[in-house]
């Protein structure tokens, strides 16, 4: 959305159309992280589908073998995820024969998805308000710190060892080769799928991430909108408005179609006793309620790319964190001056 939004499009959507008496009463049925990205100047640009934070998957049945409460034992702060892998980590020589945590490195969305939030949490930005990469602040090398420290510190993952693939990006969660993964949102049928034995006697729960702050736990918010083509006529734009009125008028029918995604509307589905009976629902709600943003730039693309390589050379070469984020950040500030010259 920032890339259109930056190239004027995407039109404004009007939300009395949409079923709503103003914007405030909009913006209130909406998570905060949400509205962030899609208002502007008082302007709704994307009509929302699904929205959902990512939670820490738990495998609860290594949790207990190895003595650990999976509810009083989960890990609140990213120094507890790391003492906490470190005791469910297997090792016979140099080879895990169980990872105790796993961040994903088989893609830079996942990247991007995972460090976001160790980045905000420990007070930095993605940019200045100047539009500068501010990634190899002193913020930017505390986070990638904490990010390679299950590596580096707590010898509790192989970042080389995965068989984790984009469709399936918790593969190595669900084949029981790691112990926990931040994840959105998994489908009963994703794990029944892969996992029979899990699936069956439900020895896996979701709890929120780990956060610098133990009280101010949060992840990264991910969604879909819809949106409308500036080039629209009058009369499309208005058919539009009460196409996606109507798909999202049965908020029931989305969930029992697609849970445990849930859909970004705070009302009119939360509440059904069908809903309500999924398991870890509470959870799952409070992920995305409490979630933030992905940062806002129109070379997201770019960064991702920069960022995931970043990562690649502090995890697999042991490169230095703070030369590699400088490297990162001088290439992120190139790729932004080239898209204000195409532009």
């Amino acid at each position: 959305m920032p890339t259109w939004l930056s190239r004027n499009l995407i039109a404004p959507l009007d939300v009395k159309e949409l079923g709503y008496s103003s914007l405030k009463s909009y913006m209130d049925d909406y998570p905060k992280a949400f509205t962030d990205v899609s208002v502007k100047k008082d302007k709704v640009y994307g009509y929302p589908i699904w929205f959902y934070g990512f939670l820490n998957y738990l495998n609860t049945k290594q949790f207990k073998e190895v003595g650990l409460d999976p509810e009083r034992d989960q890990p609140k702060t990213w120094e507890e995820l790391g003492e906490v892998a470190k005791k469910l980590t297997i090792k016979k020589g140099n080879k895990f024969e169980r990872q105790g945590f796993k961040f994903a490195m088989h893609a830079a969305a996942w990247t991007m998805i995972q460090f976001n939030p160790i980045l905000l949490q420990c007070g930095g930005a993605w940019f200045d308000k100047d539009g500068k990469c501010m990634l190899n602040s002193e913020a930017g090398v505390k986070a990638m710190t904490i990010r390679a420290s299950i590596m580096r510190k707590y010898d509790a993952e192989d970042p080389a060892d995965t068989i984790a693939t984009l469709p399936l990006p918790q593969m190595d969660w669900l084949k029981e080769r790691c112990a926990m993964f931040i994840n959105h949102p998994i489908p009963p049928a994703a794990i029944k799928s892969q996992n029979e034995k899990m699936f069956t006697e439900g020895y896996y729960r979701p709890v929120q991430t780990p956060g610098v702050d133990p009280n101010k736990r949060y992840t990264t918010s991910y969604g879909f909108n819809f949106v409308i083509n500036i080039n629209a006529s009058r009369e499309k734009q208005k058919v539009i408005h009460e196409l996606y009125r109507f798909i999202m008028s049965d908020l029931m029918d989305c969930w029992e179609d697609t849970a445990p995604f849930p859909p970004a509307r705070k009302s009119g589905w939360a509440d059904d006793p069908r809903v309500k009976s999924f398991p870890h629902l509470g959870e799952i709600i409070k992920a995305q309620q409490n979630g933030a943003s992905l940062p806002e730039t129109p070379v997201y693309n770019e960064l991702a790319d920069i960022v995931h390589q970043a990562v690649q050379k502090i995890m697999l070469d042991k490169a230095d964190i703070k030369k590699t984020l400088d490297e990162a950040a001088a290439q992120v500030d190139k790729a932004t001056e080239e898209y204000k010259t195409k532009k």
